[in-house]
């Protein structure tokens, strides 16, 4: 027998909306048992999905990490992608990236170094990488010194080693 308007409610991770009974909390908002409204989760944290009963399902949102628990943004030089709490990694060598960075994308070459695009889609910055138009022939001998101006082709983008001379789709 219920004794008093207290003894009826919504479950955690649901609140109730007085005309249309109990709803889920929206993402990046959580209802503990004993709480009376959803909760917004804390600063730079978010959640996968709606209808969360802890707060312990606010992770850090891309771009952040956990520090002392609070999320706090990845530094210069560094990214993270998933909504999880997982520290940031460092972009790759010879490359910087701002901070709060949200993918390795945003990871940019030092000046005089070029994206060498790995198979497995991430990249290392090297030096010396010319790139040519694609159908031309590579117009650096194997032993040339001379330096050839680096050229871009935003479409498809061929690159030319200096140290090995040897032609590569990137």
């Amino acid at each position: 027998m219920l004794t008093s308007f207290s003894d009826c409610g919504c479950l955690p991770g649901f609140e109730d909306t007085f005309d249309t009974g109990c709803s889920e909390c929206p993402v990046d908002f959580y209802r503990e048992h004993g709480d009376s409204v959803c909760r917004s989760c804390p600063l730079n944290s978010g959640t996968p999905g709606a209808a969360n009963s802890a707060g312990t399902a606010c992770l850090c949102k891309p771009g952040f990490q956990l520090e002392a628990s609070n999320c706090m943004a990845c530094l210069l030089g560094t990214f993270k992608s998933a909504l999880a709490m997982l520290e940031c990694s460092a972009c790759p060598g010879n490359s910087i990236s701002p901070p709060s960075s949200s993918a390795q994308e945003d990871c940019i070459c030092h000046a005089g170094f070029y994206p060498d695009y790995l198979s497995d889609a991430s990249f290392v910055c090297r030096v010396h990488c010319w790139v040519l138009v694609p159908g031309t022939a590579p117009s650096l001998p194997k032993n040339s010194s001379q330096p050839l101006e680096p050229r871009r082709d935003v479409t498809r983008r061929l690159c030319l080693y200096k140290e090995d001379a040897v032609e590569k789709e990137v």
